[in-house]
């Protein structure tokens, strides 16, 4: 899986899940490279909920038994932000306990975790 990209459009290689970024290529990136704020095609990626489970745009899960992790999910950008590999190191962890609970190999779910704690929210 991953992100790749067309001159119209950026896609997920895999399973085809929708991606959050503007449509306007002007806005995919910053005249400078290493802007301090970051690039915001960085940021592109699939929209999750509180499980991260990939959702549509409307917010409805589209894989019951997919999650997802690392830089394809949307907002993280861990150039700018400087997290190196902890956006996916902590969503892989996650993921990986959520879908065992969802295999039924144990109870773990986010109700008794605190996953806000790891900057999984949308930026406003």
């Amino acid at each position: 899986g991953g992100l790749d990209s067309d001159r119209g459009r950026i896609f997920e290689t895999l399973l085809d899940l929708p991606i959050k970024y503007p449509k306007n290529r002007r806005e995919w990136f910053k005249p400078r490279l290493l802007a301090a704020e970051g690039q915001p095609f960085n940021c592109f990626g699939v929209e999750v909920n509180e499980n991260l489970q990939p959702v549509d745009p409307e917010g409805r899960v589209i894989y019951s038994n997919l999650f997802a992790a690392g830089a394809i999910i949307a907002h993280g950008d861990s150039m700018s932000e400087k997290s190196g590999g902890g956006i996916a190191i902590s969503t892989g962890y996650l993921a990986g306990k959520l879908a065992a609970g969802f295999a039924g190999k144990n109870k773990f779910t986010t109700e008794n975790t605190e996953i806000t704690e790891m900057g999984l929210k949308p930026k406003d």
